[in-house]
């Protein structure tokens, strides 16, 4: 590789990193940053120039939601319970696949409780009273959620579909 093709901006991977082998009791909670080392042969391990560097941090991980059930008009406080949650954390992302809503975060409690917005959420399918749906949390949207365990309850909204009667004696007053 010359030296125009060497990548110079950082960029983040989140993977899991074998245990074994792995010195990390000098590690801190909000993490470390190891140098690493490739051999072709796996024994003669050589640095880079510059060196190549890793950032260990502790995973994040959403455990619960707080209330679990909350109206599908959205704009409700949701506090998010977990471990890790960094300030590196922006957003709540609630769904998967297609049907994904991204909110950015309202406060970062502590490492262990944030705070989001719930969004207004179309329940599915049509006619259903509530959809039990994922929160997630991501530094930088849908594309890097980290994976959780909590999940809320959006509840429909009672939808007026007829007065009746239609007409009748007017009474009272103000």
């Amino acid at each position: 590789v010359s030296k125009d093709e060497v990548i110079r901006t950082n960029y983040s991977m989140i993977c899991p990193l074998p245990v074994a082998g792995l010195d990390l009791a000098h590690a801190v909670a909000g993490g470390s940053t190891l140098e690493v080392e490739v051999a072709m042969n796996g024994l003669d391990f050589v640095g880079g120039s510059p060196p190549v560097l890793i950032r260990y941090t502790s995973a994040t991980e959403v455990t619960l939601v707080d209330p679990v059930n909350v109206s599908a008009l959205g704009s409700m406080p949701l506090t998010v319970k977990g471990a890790n949650l960094g300030a590196d954390i922006k957003y709540c992302i609630f769904g998967e696949d297609e049907r994904t809503l991204e909110v950015p975060i309202s406060a970062l409690s502590s490492e262990r409780e944030l705070v989001c917005t719930t969004p207004h959420w179309e329940i599915y399918p049509p006619g259903a009273s509530t959809e039990r749906v994922l929160v997630r949390v991501a530094a930088d949207g849908v594309g890097n959620a980290r994976p959780s365990l909590a999940y809320v309850t959006f509840v429909a909204y009672p939808e007026t579909l007829g007065v009746e009667p239609t007409e009748g004696p007017v009474e009272g007053g103000t």
